[in-house]
């Protein structure tokens, strides 16, 4: 369980970083 936390937390920091940015993007784009 804690190896799968720990191989699931980088992916999932890297995705909340990508939606974070997203927007940021489609605001700067507009």
């Amino acid at each position: 369980m804690q190896f799968f936390f720990y191989s699931f937390f980088p992916v999932l920091l890297f995705f909340n970083g990508f939606w974070l940015s997203v927007p940021q993007q489609l605001y700067f784009l507009v």
